[in-house]
């Protein structure tokens, strides 16, 4: 069995950082310790936090769907329902 992982050599490829959709500034005015004002930072840290939604449950419908014969014309009429135009049909 061969060693796990990427082959000698393989360029790595890293993920782009994603664009945020907002800011927040994380401010401080006084110390907590003795109180004095802290005035203008000496650096600003930038951290950018994804918030993945947890998936949504699958939601599975059954269309009972009714076929006629038309009395008049004989012809088979199947019953239609705008949720089965947009979704594909499983059989």
């Amino acid at each position: 069995m061969g060693k796990s992982g990427q082959k000698k050599g393989h360029k790595g490829v890293t993920r782009p950082l994603a664009k945020p959709d907002r800011q927040v500034e994380v401010m401080k005015d006084r110390c907590p310790d003795c109180g004095a004002e802290l005035g203008v930072p000496f650096s600003v840290e930038s951290r950018i936090i994804e918030e993945i939604p947890e998936p949504q449950p699958v939601i599975v419908t059954e269309y009972k769907i009714a076929h006629y014969t038309c009395p008049h014309c004989q012809k088979e009429v199947v019953a239609t329902d705008a949720g089965l135009s947009k979704r594909k049909q499983i059989r």
